[in-house]
């Protein structure tokens, strides 16, 4: 006797259903992940760089003329005793392209003469909350990170010739990048999505409000896609 089509289909939306929970729930019974990303997004200096149309005079008193970067990262979560509670420590190298926009946009072309690009290494640290803990698991992350950033270029320590970038003498490093160590606060939101037992999708977009010194704050704004493995 066949079954009607009806009751195949059934059938096969159920077996899909259980396939989908039981997937799901292998995840989040477990208890520690590891995330790969490529992240990258624009850094708006512009504010830190000049005041009232005209380039700040003091270079320590200046920003980082950084306009865009681009990341690999890799984090490891850990869950706090609590399926929605996770910390989560990361390690991040990127490329940062050395500019700026605006009224500094010619200042941010001398500093990319000057020395070039950077290379960032940047180690984050906080504390992430699930709002879902199911199939799809949205959540929320606010974190601090430390950035060292290293120079591409040999000559960086050499004497600045432009009068108005370096008015008493300054090397090229101190004219053009005087923050080499960056602190920032970040605010996450992201999105793991389990496509596979003990797999997700991992896409999130993060602001990142940089802590300089005797200077005004640049503020980053990164999107990330990338995968997430459960065990």
């Amino acid at each position: 006797m066949t079954e009607s089509p009806m009751r195949v289909l059934s059938i096969g939306a159920l077996a899909l259903m259980v396939i989908m929970l039981s997937s799901a729930a292998h995840a989040q019974y477990r208890n520690n992940s590891l995330a790969l990303d490529i992240s990258g997004g624009p850094t708006w200096a512009e504010r830190s760089l000049v005041e009232d149309g005209a380039l700040i005079d003091n270079p320590n008193q200046r920003g980082n003329p950084v306009f865009w970067q681009a990341q690999v990262g890799v984090t490891y979560n850990q869950k706090l005793g609590h399926d929605h509670w996770w910390l989560s420590v990361g390690f991040g190298m990127g490329f940062m392209a050395t500019g700026a926009t605006g009224s500094a946009s010619d200042f941010g072309a001398r500093a990319s003469d000057g020395i070039g690009n950077t290379i960032g290494l940047e180690s984050l640290m906080g504390v992430r909350y699930y709002l879902s803990t199911d199939r799809i698991r949205p959540y929320i992350q606010p974190a601090m990170s430390y950035t060292r950033l290293f120079y591409l270029v040999g000559d960086s320590d050499a004497p600045c010739n432009n009068a108005e970038d370096c008015p008493n003498g300054e090397s090229k490093s101190v004219a053009y990048m005087p923050h080499p160590n960056i602190g920032s606060l970040l605010a996450r939101v992201g999105l793991e999505w389990i496509v596979e037992r003990n797999v997700a999708l991992h896409l999130y977009t993060e602001t990142a409000i940089w802590l300089l010194p005797n200077a005004k704050d640049p503020i980053t704004q990164r999107g990330a896609l990338g995968f997430t493995a459960f065990y």
